[in-house]
Parts: C-alpha cells; structure tokens; sequence
C-alpha cells in the first residue's frame, strides 16, 4: 500500500473550479483518479491511497526502476504531469562495535544497498548555461562509472567590495 499526497496551486482561475488528478501505472492504465476543488486561496490537496500490487523502484544496479504518472487537469486551462518512483526507503543506523558513532546503511524495499558516489561540482559557473542535455551527459557519464549516490553541492559565492 503506498499514500502520496498531492498538492497545486491553481492561479487565475475561478475558485470552486475542478481539477481532475489522475495516477497512471509505469503501462499506462489509469488507477485511480479524484475530482477536487479549488479552494479560496487558489489550493488544492488530496492524498491518493494505492492498494493494488506496486511495481517497485530500485536504484540501477539492484533492478528496474518503472516509474508512476500523476497528473492534475485543469479542464480547458491546464495539465500538469510529474513522474515519480514508489519504495520503501529505511535509514538503518546502530552503534559500532568498539568504536565511537553508528552505522548509515539505507534499505530499499528490503534490500540493503551499497550507496558508492560522489559529490557533484557545478559544471558552470554560470549555471544558465548548463543546458538540461549537458546534465543528462554527466548523470549518464556518473551512472555507468556505477555512482549510485551523487550529492549536489551548491557553492554560493559573494562579492563584497573592500570597505576601509
């Protein structure tokens, strides 16, 4: 069973509008779907409650990875898609045996994984000008060096001028 909530933000529309929110399985048939309606504050919320068989997410190198589809309809406005992967995910930590601090081992639907990576730099420091095409050519390039984890590290810099 798994419980995702869904939550928008409908601007410009009348309010008691509805928004068709649909979940959509990794082939494509629809699951479930729910009418909401536009609160005062141009909000709407739900949580989806699955029951059927789940077609799990795991990380590459321990299987597939099928993805769900949620989508909220704004009929003759908008829709919005988002994809998203369905696990169980467990942080399991004890202490260490004659040594101080405790393990940081993850478990995925199960199965403890081996989380290798490595920390990701900017690729420019111009940010705009990393296209999504060069990011998806370094994650590819991470994926088949087997990196399972990769951490974003975000460095902000500031100018001050010299002040006396």
């Amino acid at each position: 069973m798994a419980s995702i909530h869904v939550s928008g933000k409908a601007d410009g529309v009348l309010m008691d509008s509805k928004v068709l929110v649909e979940l959509i399985d990794p082939e494509n048939r629809k699951l479930l779907e729910a009418e909401l309606i536009v609160s005062a504050e141009d909000t709407f919320s739900t949580t989806l409650t699955l029951r059927e068989d789940l077609k799990l997410w795991y990380p590459f190198t321990y299987g597939s990875s099928p993805l769900y589809t949620i989508r909220a309809i704004l009929p003759a406005h908008d829709t919005k898609s988002q994809k998203l992967g369905l696990r169980r995910l467990k942080l399991l930590q004890h202490a260490l045996k004659n040594e101080p601090g405790s393990s940081f081992v993850f478990e995925i639907n199960n199965i403890r994984v081996f989380s290798g990576g490595s920390c990701w730099i900017p690729g420019d420091y111009m940010l705009p000008r990393f296209t999504r095409e060069r990011y998806e050519e370094w994650l590819l390039l991470a994926k088949a060096g087997n990196q399972t984890m990769v951490c974003f590290l975000v460095v902000s810099l500031s100018y001050r001028p010299w002040i006396k």
